[in-house]
């Protein structure tokens, strides 16, 4: 890792800035910027008493400081676009059982997954258990829902 003093980055970056040719608009290359920085940072007055210090200067941070690189913004918005699955193609006894159980449970959907299913179907048997205030009948049809839709995501 490499030390500057501090001063010394606000002073090259104060001379970079203030002269006519900004580092931006110049067609002076990176090389002779370094060799501009290394001149700036030798004729500071304290620089001796940096000496237990590394004296090479950071090339990735000068170029940083003067905007050749840019520096990484943790702010970026991160584009991620979810997996779309297909419906499933139902069969008149599966589009039944389908509505049964999507009936007890709002977040099924037709392009359910294993998972999904499974939720689905917890979610269903603690409204329809009849301990829960269900009926026997309700919770015998959410549990065949539950098999027959159990083949389509079986792998």
């Amino acid at each position: 890792m490499t030390f500057f003093p501090l001063k010394s980055a606000r002073n090259l970056h104060q001379k970079l800035i203030s002269t006519d040719e900004s580092p931006m608009k110049s067609e002076r290359g990176f090389s002779e910027i370094l060799e501009s920085f290394t001149e700036t940072f030798e004729s500071y007055p304290g620089s001796s008493t940096y000496s237990e210090w590394e004296t090479a200067l950071d090339p990735l941070g000068l170029a940083q400081m003067i905007g050749q690189i840019p520096v990484y913004k943790s702010g970026y918005k991160k584009y991620v676009t979810s997996f779309k699955r297909t419906p499933h193609s139902f069969t008149p006894e599966q589009s039944e059982a389908f509505e049964s159980l999507s009936k007890w449970s709002s977040t099924l959907t037709n392009s359910f997954n294993k998972i999904e299913l499974k939720s689905a179907y917890r979610q269903a048997l603690l409204k329809t258990h009849p301990d829960h205030g269900g009926s026997s009948e309700s919770f015998l049809l959410t549990k065949k829902s539950y098999e027959i839709l159990r083949s389509l995501v079986k792998s």
